[in-house]
């Protein structure tokens, strides 16, 4: 472990910024760490009053929930220790530390995960390692890992059924269902109290750097002004995937399914509509909207021996009911339906453009609202895929330069419906995708686009609930009966059935049986040892199955393969690599043009952590070659969760990764439960850290301590060399950012330099020197009030736009403001000058640009910012509502503060003040900007104007297109009425 120093660089080590500090190689010890929070008290004997009976029962299921949190919780936080500043888990929050590595954030040597004698079932599935990338040459080889883990699963959950069972059988009126949804921990629920990323931030070829502005570099000027309508993206040379696209003289809208087609004077040239998906019209009820027929309960007879001599019990497939104890006979019904049917309402799904690539002549548009659960029907759970969301998202491929008829269609009455153009746009193919698109999850270089994908992987109802104790074949067995079923149970049924099923799944799209080499290795989420102590918490142990990342590349210049049946779409040719992750709905995505870089969510062993668990962010790296496939080729991991794609960056050989790990919810430790063992936070190295020191026991119930029981969020930089090819190691890390409680709010690298922002009452602006990978550096500090959210470089390197919110010294938002700073001494940043939108407190407001960069614009050569925001007043204020977009004009160099930023235009596309609440459709416009020759297109909601921004204020507007025309009378619409927000 290295020594830990002061952060903050002195002016001479800022000029001699060379050399790299020093590590000292001491191992900390191992310790045993209980992070269960206490043992499960034994059960209670069984009373014969059966009251007495069910209130142990009441008390035992609230014990196991207040179990279930205090772990989530424990598990999400890490743990107080002492004042061990040394410790990389132990920061405190006002001092910064850096230095080599905190070895948290370098992959140990490969581990293989087995089975241990309280297993009923053997299992050996190896760790997080470079040895994921190699693919598998066959599908033997993946139905054998697939097994593995299958046996590694059973026996998590036989285990917590023995663990968490107290004889009750089938008596208290528990519900099978909701007992065993209790029993179960899901990893990703356990996640699910840390905020949602963007719900989330070489020896390779190719360094990423900021994207300068591609749109302005790309577009130039155009006749007759300033032009620039590229997408606002991370990297240079790496499109990333928007609702809005243009080739400059053409723009392409996604409004709910409509793709929207025109020029840049407002004439509309096409106007394309997605395929509904599939609704079975004869399914619902007369009447239109209705619910189906409600099925009888379907019910068992089960043989039971019972006082009075044997008797036959009839149970429902799915839940239980009190036991029958005065009849001989009794009919169980239960409000649930069988387990082999859903329950739908007449719901009519909708197609939902997601996201649109452009290159040259082709658009690529990716479509959501297929597949999955759709369709308002009964169907049979068997038959529902293991890979959830399956089928939900396709891509469509169409030809910008070449028109179809765009054909009539027929309401639910029969009437014709006109189209809303005569024409659309000629398809060129399809491809459907399995699981739902990923946020921000397509990018495009060149002629090749490349789209991610998430599926849940549904383990409950194929897998996990076959072992619950509550099932009919485990009535009345002890422990070692239960097991010796269950166990065989899986081996001879439920294990075999399900990989033979996921395997299928895996490879269902026409791929050979025998070629696999697309699905990386499975491994169990961990990099290090996993002791007995550990393993009993189950932190880690649904971390295989808990989802599905598959990577599609796309060559957009291919001739599709022609259509097999008549009037059948033609299909697009796609190749693909597919992982298992630890959680989908954490998955961010940052590309270069060589490599793009998936961020998963989940938990890592870590030998300090008093929970024994820190919350990581695991990364696998794919080889863009241009050519195939994306090829898996390096993985990482950082401590802490990403805040979106601008929390990673790629410079000169390193991944520079920053990242909040969240509060701890346990009383920290006085130097009496220590022996008052501390270590100075600014140890200069000259002597070794004592990382052996004992830790003091874990009390079997966490005492709360009022105001101290929390530590704050801990945010860092972990610096990942690519140097040894196939794992990144962590050779760089920068801890302690932040003051207490505050968290990551916005990030930006560029180049050798990196800035943050914390907040959680102030705003403190760092600036941060990564010159010397080994030996990152805070450099300079600036607090103000409120927070940025997104960091924008200009032409000028010391000059930066940011756009947050303004907030008072509770931490109170004030509403949204635009930032200007200064860099020019790094090691002092200034305020140079910021705008607050808001100017009333009877006023909130917000703007896009908060969640989606993409909704920003700077024009390099004018010096402006286009930023939408919203704006309303309180109901009976003075205070009119607005939705549009303010124009900034940035004068840098101006002595007047007052002036260096400055409103030109103030544009408002919301229709007059009743009519926002007029009926609109259920689709939007995405809030965005371009410029062509001066004149600005901007779009949100419902409608699109365009303005010339060189006239003056209130002489802007040039024409305005409506996507939707609004009623005023909700009936018009049946239930259909969104308003105008």
């Amino acid at each position: 472990m290295p020594s830990v120093v002061k952060a903050f660089a002195s002016p001479e080590e800022i000029e001699e910024r060379g050399e790299a500090m020093d590590a000292t190689e001491e191992s900390a010890a191992k310790q045993d760490i209980n992070g269960n929070g206490g043992q499960n008290a034994k059960p209670e004997k069984k009373n014969k009053n059966n009251n007495k009976k069910m209130i142990l029962l009441s008390l035992f299921i609230l014990s196991l929930l207040g179990l279930i949190i205090g772990l989530s919780v424990g598990l999400t936080q890490r743990s107080k220790r002492s004042n061990d500043t040394t410790d990389p888990d132990w920061i405190p929050p006002d001092t910064n530390t850096a230095g080599e590595g905190s070895g948290i954030g370098s992959l140990q040597s490969a581990t293989m995960y087995t089975s241990s004698d309280s297993d009923p079932i053997p299992y050996s599935i190896q760790g997080f390692n470079d040895g994921i990338l190699a693919g598998y040459d066959d599908c033997q080889h993946l139905r054998e890992d697939l097994y593995q883990a299958a046996a590694h699963l059973a026996n998590v959950v036989i285990n917590r059924n023995v663990e968490h069972w107290y004889g009750g059988g089938f008596g208290g009126g528990v519900k099978e269902e909701e007992v065993a949804m209790d029993m179960v921990m899901d990893t990703d629920n356990l996640m699910a109290d840390a905020p949602a990323t963007e719900a989330a931030k070489e020896v390779m070829p190719g360094d990423s750097d900021f994207a300068d502005d591609a749109a302005a570099s790309e577009a130039g000027e155009g006749e007759g002004g300033e032009s620039d309508w590229q997408t606002n993206t991370q990297v240079e040379g790496v499109d990333e995937a928007d609702v809005v696209k243009s080739d400059g003289t053409s723009i392409f809208a996604a409004y709910g399914d409509r793709l929207v087609h025109f020029d840049t004077t407002g004439r509309k040239l096409s106007e394309t509509t997605m395929p509904a998906p599939y609704f079975d019209e004869k399914a619902c009820s007369s009447g239109g909207g209705g619910v189906y027929p409600k099925p009888e309960p379907m019910v068992d007879e089960v043989a039971e021996e019972g006082v009075g001599g044997r008797r036959r019990r009839r149970r429902n497939l799915r839940a239980q009911s009190h036991p029958a104890t005065t009849s001989t006979k009794r009919r169980r019904q239960s409000s649930i339906m069988a387990d082999d049917m859903y329950w739908y309402p007449c719901y009519r799904p909708r197609a939902r453009i997601e996201s649109l690539l452009l290159e040259g002549d082709r658009l690529v548009v990716i479509v959501s609202g297929y597949g999955g659960n759709n369709g308002g029907m009964y169907r049979e759970r068997d038959d529902e895929p293991i890979l959830g969301d399956a089928g939900t998202t396709k891509v469509r491929v169409y030809d910008i330069n070449a028109f179809v008829d765009n054909p009539t269609t027929n309401d639910e009455e029969g009437n014709t419906i006109e189209p809303g153009h005569p024409l659309q746009l000629k398809l060129v193919g399809v491809k459907d995708l399995p699981g739902t698109y990923a946020q921000k999850g397509g990018r495009s270089i060149g002629s090749r686009a490349y789209i991610v994908t998430n599926n849940y992987v549904n383990t409950w109802y194929h897998f996990q609930r076959h072992f619950d104790r509550w099932q009919v074949q485990y009535d009345g067995l002890d422990n070692d009966a239960y097991v010796a079923a269950a166990s065989q149970y899986a081996t001879d049924e439920v294990i075999p059935n399900f990989v033979d099923r996921l395997l299928g799944e895996l490879v269902q799209d026409g791929s050979d049986l025998g070629e696999c080499s697309h699905v990386q290795q499975l491994s169990v989420y961990q990099t290090g040892n996993v002791d007995s102590i550990s393993r009993s918490s189950h932190w880690w142990d649904d971390g295989i199955f808990n989802g599905l990342a598959q990577v599609t590349s796309l060559d957009l210049d291919q001739a599709p393969v022609a259509a097999a049946a008549a009037g059948a779409e033609p299909m697009l040719e796609t190749e693909k690599s597919v992982a298992f992750v630890p959680s989908t709905w954490g998955t961010t995505i940052y590309a270069t043009r060589d490599m793009l870089f998936l961020a998963s969510q989940g938990y890592d062993e870590h030998p300090l952590s008093r929970s024994g668990v820190i919350q990581t962010t695991f990364i696998l790296g794919f080889r863009l070659d241009g050519d195939g496939a994306a090829k898996g080729t390096i993985v990482g991991k950082a401590p802490g969760t990403v805040l979106n794609q601008f929390s990673m960056d790629f410079y000169d050989g390193h991944l520079r990764v920053a990242t909040t790990t969240w509060s701890d919810w346990v009383c920290p430790f006085d130097d009496e439960e220590t022996g008052g063992a501390t270590e100075d936070a600014t140890n200069d190295g000259d002597e070794d850290v004592n990382f052996s020191q004992p830790m003091p026991d874990i009390e079997e119930e966490p005492t709360f301590c009022g105001d101290t029981r929390t530590r704050g969020p801990q945010n860092q930089i972990t610096v990942l060399s690519t140097e040894s090819g196939e794992v990144m190691n962590e050779v760089g890390y920068l801890g302690g950012l932040g003051k207490p409680g505050e968290s990551i709010y916005a990030v930006r690298f560029i180049k050798d330099k990196g800035f943050v922002v914390t907040f959680e009452r102030s705003d403190p602006f760092y600036t941060l020197d990564l010159q010397v990978p080994s030996n990152p550096l805070v450099v300079g500090e600036l607090e103000i009030s409120g927070y940025s959210s997104y960091i924008h470089p200009t032409e000028d390197e010391n000059i930066l736009i940011a756009v947050g919110e303004d907030a008072d010294n509770d931490g109170r938002v004030l509403g949204v403001q635009l930032t200007l700073f200064g860099v020019h001494d790094f090691s002092n940043p200034t305020l140079l000058a910021r705008y607050n939108i808001e100017k009333s407190h009877e006023q909130w407001s917000s703007s896009e640009v908060n969640w989606d960069h993409r909704a920003f614009r700077y024009l390099r050569e004018s010096q402006r910012v286009i930023l939408p925001a919203q704006v309303q007043g309180y109901r009976g204020s003075e205070e009119s509502s607005f939705d549009g977009f303010y124009v900034f004009k940035i004068n840098k160099d101006d002595a007047d503060e007052k002036k260096r930023i400055q409103l030109k235009h103030r544009i408002d596309l919301a229709p007059e003040e009743d009519q926002l609440w007029y009926c609109y459709s259920p689709a939007r416009l995405a809030a965005r900007s371009m410029l062509f020759s001066g004149n600005a297109l901007l779009m949100k909601n419902h409608a699109l104007e365009s303005h010339d921004l060189d006239a003056e204020p209130g002489n802007t507007f040039l024409w305005r297109l409506d996507m939707d025309d609004a009623v005023s009378e909700k009936e018009k619409r049946g239930e259909e009425c969104y308003y105008w927000w």
